[in-house]
């Protein structure tokens, strides 16, 4: 391997640990959340925040880091949002009240939302285009893993050893710790690529741009509605277990499902469709089959459930990162992180909407089934938006050019 290629794949490399860490930090909350409300004596709605809190900071602060690292760079903007979640994540182990836990936890999403908006730019400037795929595959499975891990050892293994929530919080602060110290001392980015690639252009100027590009809105609104059924589904399918027999950790196991499953996916699926040249089919395709699993949700009994929580996982995984490519195969180098901003503030709208009407709709009528068809429906609709959408990948970079 030649010292060019090191130097591209040392910073990607510590970008994918770094995204196993920051999604540790959003799903260790919901498997304690029980904990947390009986530990600070609140209700259900004070601690739910205690997880959506992260998506309300995040999709306020996205747009301006995308920017931002579009004018100083990624190596300092992620850096610095690395170090805000770091600081949030010690402060929230040695905090024993709900108002500081809370404040520090709206804090750790300022952080993300610094983070994460910005982690295509690395692969824009560092990857070729010929090896996009496999690099996104590394660190969109790699924000999956992490999510797998938190909710699959917080309870049985964090907790029992550790004793507190406090203390949880403290041991899953460790690998984000490491993860910031490895950014700040080893990721180098070409000079020539630090800042915008030498773009002059006034904020005003690059978001009428990219805000202007109907691609790039039909892209947020298709995350949007990606993130709505992921986190309804998630948030909700436990609750249906349980009300078809099921215990509550198997209900718990049953969920991870999704995420397990989607890791070898996510790792295959994005070479897959570089390899076909086309990235279309894998926006459109998930929508039907999603749609096609939730119908068939309302309908089944506990032991399909297990087939059909192992369809989702794999069919959700299709979709979820090559929807974050997109800002790269959309857009000029300079206004990535803006376009990746723009994206995620309008799509993480869905996690925060969606699990609290499902919750809204089960106080309503006592029962599911409503919520199911609702996600059967957004499912449709994402499939519609991904046959509009225009096919941005290598075959049809070739035929343009």
């Amino acid at each position: 391997m030649t010292d060019s290629k090191k130097a591209a794949w040392v910073p990607l490399g510590v970008a994918v640990f770094m995204a196993f860490a920051m999604f540790i930090q959003f799903f260790c909350v919901p498997p304690i959340q029980g904990i947390i409300r009986d530990t600070l004596a609140i209700n259900n709605s004070q601690a739910s925040l205690l997880f959506s809190g992260i998506f309300l900071t995040m999709v306020v602060i996205a747009i301006p880091a995308g920017l931002l690292a579009d004018r100083i760079g990624v190596k300092i903007t992620v850096g610095i949002g690395a170090t805000v979640m770091t600081i949030s994540m010690l402060l929230r182990s040695s905090a024993d009240t709900y108002p500081a836990i809370l404040a520090f936890t709206l804090l750790l999403g300022i952080g993300m939302g610094v983070v994460f908006p910005n982690m295509p730019k690395i692969i824009s400037v560092l990857v070729p285009r010929e090896k996009a795929g496999l690099a996104t595959g590394l660190y969109s499975a790699s924000l999956v893993g992490g999510a797998a891990l938190a909710l699959a050892i917080t309870v049985p293994v964090i907790l029992p050893v550790f004793g507190t929530i406090q203390a949880a919080f403290l041991i899953w602060a460790i690998p984000l710790v490491v993860a910031t110290i490895l950014w700040w001392v080893f990721v180098k980015v070409p000079h020539n690529h630090s800042a915008g690639m030498g773009s002059k252009s006034s904020f005003a100027t690059s978001f009428r741009k990219v805000a202007g590009n109907k691609n790039i809105r039909l892209v947020a609104v298709l995350f949007l509605l990606h993130n709505f059924f992921f986190y309804t589904w998630t948030g909700w399918m436990p609750q249906l277990m349980q009300q078809r027999g099921a215990s509550l950790e198997m209900a718990g196991l049953m969920n991870s499902v999704n995420l397990w499953t989607g890791i070898p996916v996510i790792l295959i699926i994005t070479r897959i469709a570089y390899k076909m040249g086309v990235l279309k089919p894998f926006l459109w395709f998930p929508g039907i089959a999603l749609a096609l699993t939730a119908l068939a949700m309302i309908y089944t009994n506990l032991s399909w459930s297990w087939v059909l929580m192992i369809a989702m996982g794999i069919t959700n995984a299709m979709r979820f990162p090559i929807l974050l490519t997109l800002p790269v195969e959309m857009t000029e180098p300079e206004n990535v992180g803006l376009a990746g901003g723009l994206i995620l503030c309008v799509g993480y709208i869905g996690a925060i909407i969606g699990p609290p009407l499902g919750g809204y709709i089960l106080d309503i009528t006592g029962s599911l089934q409503l919520s199911i068809i609702l996600l059967i429906a957004v499912a449709a609709a994402t499939a519609v938006i991904g046959m509009v959408l225009p096919e941005t990948g290598p075959k049809a970079l070739k035929v343009r050019k």
